[in-house]
């Protein structure tokens, strides 16, 4: 009887922690798990019947320890029902909300990273080495409303305002005691969702359409893409490429505003009248999602395209910031440079002998890549080949067994071959080189002591291709600690 009330509460404490944790509450699961205690609740209730046929057939001293233990039963029987009471009255969703999931994560990070600077010893003054503490904290919900097929997303995540490719916060950056970091919006989007829309065998897949800043849609890597990025605009999909269950073919056409100006705004001393007030990015990847029970695949190509109002923002920024070299900018006014980016991508998971392997290739070509611009900031002569250099690839793999994974890639980024605001940070900017021109590897390893808790290093180790100049530098290493909890 004791192990009976003893589960009882072991379950509702659980199923406690479930409501406040991130697992979605709807009033159907609700409704399921004190269907579920009733059963057990019945149970017991049978069991105390038996227990008063015993009372009154045993003998007296028996009959009061027997009458005892069914007041005790009594008692935390109506205590039972009086926390399934609670439990249905705790969350209260508003109308066309019928669940949510409450998700995020806390990690704290050690940073170290050393430059080598042409001409100068590693240790001189000014190289721009450094340590530091940063931490990131996100945290946001998913509301869904199953019976119209939407679901909205919102999320709030620590940062910088002007930085787009990070959510770290460190400690202490601005010189001020105990200094208090930042919080901004991360997301906050609305999706529909359309299950088989096409009522066929042949493409059975859902089709979607996502409004706001979202999650990044696209199957991609550090080449391409910083995975802090959330872009902003509009998504249509047919498929889940990232879904764990899904096999079949997907297509994803998205447009996200990449920055927004005013008619007429001055940029770099000359009035534009004529420039729309947005640039934008438009990306589009098909593929194709295989899984079976001995591996898994997914191949996709995709197309990136930038509007031309960001390459002209971006020339007159830098021909203003930058008169060291006025050649030097990304794309250019009139010059004809452009961000027309093809990629493929294509990955392979199976398991051999208890390992999980996933071994992949990600390669890119930028079509848009000429005239005499170039992403190539430190170009010291001037002089630039942006359609000599427009290709960039990275080969790697990722090994996972029980609790420790490993991770390795090699990355060759031409100074022209991609988008190099959105490429990760860490391998470039933050190591303290420059997001294109660059070459290198990155290894990871990881270990998880628990569930929710992971600790794991990065090393990244990384050169530039072309245009060493002296005051810059030309390989630098960055090595990251991390501790990281998820909610």
């Amino acid at each position: 009887m004791n192990r009976a009330m003893n589960g009882i509460g072991v379950g509702l404490t659980f199923l406690g922690l479930g409501l406040g944790a991130q697992e979605t509450v709807s009033n159907a699961e609700l409704l399921k798990v004190i269907t579920e205690q009733n059963k057990k609740i019945e149970a017991l209730t049978q069991r105390v019947q038996e227990m008063e046929g015993k009372a009154a057939a045993a003998p007296a001293g028996d009959a009061s320890q027997l009458k005892k233990g069914l007041m005790e039963t009594n008692e935390a029987l109506a205590e039972t029902n009086k926390k399934i009471e609670t439990i249905g009255n705790r969350l209260t969703l508003g109308k066309g909300i019928d669940g949510l999931k409450l998700t995020g994560d806390l990690r704290v990070r050690y940073e170290q990273r050393n430059r080598e600077l042409e001409g100068k010893d590693d240790v001189a003054k000014g190289d721009g080495d450094r340590t530091r503490f940063r931490s990131r904290l996100r945290a946001g919900g998913i509301w869904t409303n199953t019976t119209e097929d939407w679901e909205v997303g919102a999320g709030l995540a620590t940062g910088e305002k002007n930085d787009d490719r990070s959510t770290n916060d460190t400690w202490g950056h601005d010189s001020y005691i105990f200094e208090k970091g930042n919080v901004y919006l991360d997301y906050a989007y609305a999706k529909h969702t359309w299950v088989d829309p096409f009522e066929s065998e042949t493409l059975p897949g859902p089709l979607s359409l996502t409004l706001g800043q979202q999650r990044n849609p696209l199957v991609s890597t550090i080449m391409m893409w910083d995975s802090d990025i959330n872009p902003a605009g509009f998504t249509a999909q047919y498929g889940d490429p990232k879904g764990k269950e899904y096999t079949g073919m997907f297509l994803t056409l998205g447009a996200y505003v990449l920055s927004n100006l005013s008619t007429g705004q001055t940029i770099g001393g000359a009035n534009q009248e004529n420039w729309d007030d947005s640039a934008w990015l438009y990306a589009s990847q098909l593929g194709y999602a295989y899984k079976s029970d001995s591996f898994d695949a997914l191949g996709a190509i995709g197309y990136q395209q930038v509007s031309n109002t960001y390459r002209n923002i971006s020339s007159a920024t830098w021909a203003t910031s930058n008169s060291n070299n006025p050649n030097t900018a990304w794309g250019g006014v009139d010059s004809g440079y452009e961000y027309r980016v093809v990629d493929a991508y294509g990955e392979v998971k199976t398991t051999f002998a208890g390992i999980e392997v996933k071994p992949y290739a990600h390669l890119a070509m930028n079509f848009g890549a000429e005239g005499k611009k170039t992403q190539a900031r430190n170009n010291a002569s001037g002089e630039s080949n942006p359609d000599g250099d427009d290709f960039a690839g990275m080969l790697g793999f990722d090994l996972k067994r029980g609790k420790w994974s490993l991770g390795y890639g090699y990355a060759y980024i031409e100074a022209d071959a991609v988008f190099g605001p959105a490429r990760d940070s860490d391998f470039g900017e933050t190591a303290g080189l420059q997001d294109t021109d660059i070459q290198g590897h990155v290894l990871k390893l990881g270990y998880s002591p628990t569930k929710n808790v992971t600790i794991g290093a990065s090393l990244f180790m990384l050169d530039r291709i072309n245009n060493v100049v002296a005051s810059e530098a030309n390989a630098a290493q960055l090595l990251q600690l991390d501790a990281v909890y998820k909610f």
